[in-house]
């Protein structure tokens, strides 16, 4: 319900204070106007409220439509893998028969992952588990005057498989004994992805990668002492995984009786 009241004010010229009279203004906003400090040669006012005078309005009744929903940010799927493509969205319905553009931000723990553009997706190429965390989205106009940003997703990034560990089967090696380093994994439940896997020794390749975890030394040789370390990786490479190191000794053989 709109109500205005009728503002007396008084106006005299400060350069000439003889001349004075009293203007009416029915205008609110005007009337503010007119209590302005004055300055040095300037027309100054002084108003007060005349309560005997007040009129109301009729009532009018404005409903203020929604520009575009509240934006929902979504992903495809539920269960994100290391490696995969993960697309997230920043769903929004315009209002019927609005052509207004829509710019789209996305977020992850309060930090922009994409800046403002017209497209309502965000991609990941290769979804890592550094990738995890609490993601929103922005909707706004392309002018900024409409901004509206969804509720939080918290979205996990699932270990495609574990870090790997080289192991050998015994604690000691000696000259001529089988030796068989082993890259020991584990690949999530329900996955049936295939696994590569590259063994190295002092920081360089002893076996390529191949589908074997194992790699085998027929007859071990005081040469082949060294730190071990081994890598796994998708066929894609997408994923890649490399262990700690594994310090070696091959203990030479006692041929007399000492």
């Amino acid at each position: 319900m709109a109500l205005y009241n009728l503002f007396v004010c008084y106006q005299k010229v400060t350069q000439n204070p003889q001349i004075s009279y009293l203007k009416y203004i029915e205008d609110i906003i005007e009337a503010l106007i007119y209590q302005q400090d004055p300055i040095p040669g300037s027309i100054r006012s002084d108003c007060w409220l005349n309560s005997n005078v007040k009129k109301r309005s009729d009532e009018l009744n404005i409903k203020i439509n929604e520009l575009f929903t509240a934006p929902e940010i979504k992903v495809k799927t539920n269960r994100v893998l290391e490696g995969d493509h993960m697309t997230l969205t920043c769903d929004t319905s315009l209002s019927p028969h609005s052509q207004t553009d829509l710019q789209f931000a996305f977020y992850r723990d309060q930090r922009t992952v994409q800046n403002s553009t017209l497209s309502d997706q965000y991609g990941v190429e290769m979804a890592q588990l550094k990738d995890s965390g609490k993601y929103y989205c922005e909707a706004k106009t392309l002018n900024s005057n409409v901004k509206k940003r969804s509720d939080e997703l918290n979205i996990k990034i699932n270990e495609l498989f574990t870090a790997p560990e080289i192991k050998v089967k015994t604690n000691g090696v000696l000259e001529e004994d089988h030796m068989t380093p082993t890259c020991d994994t584990s690949l999530s439940p329900h996955t049936q992805t295939d696994l590569q896997f590259a063994f190295y020794r002092d920081q360089r390749t002893v076996q390529n990668s191949t589908l074997s975890d194992q790699y085998g030394v027929e007859m071990a040789q005081l040469k082949d002492s060294g730190k071990y370390y081994c890598e796994a990786k998708t066929l894609n490479s997408n994923v890649k995984k490399r262990s700690d190191q594994l310090n070696v000794k091959i203990n030479g053989r006692c041929l007399v009786l000492c």
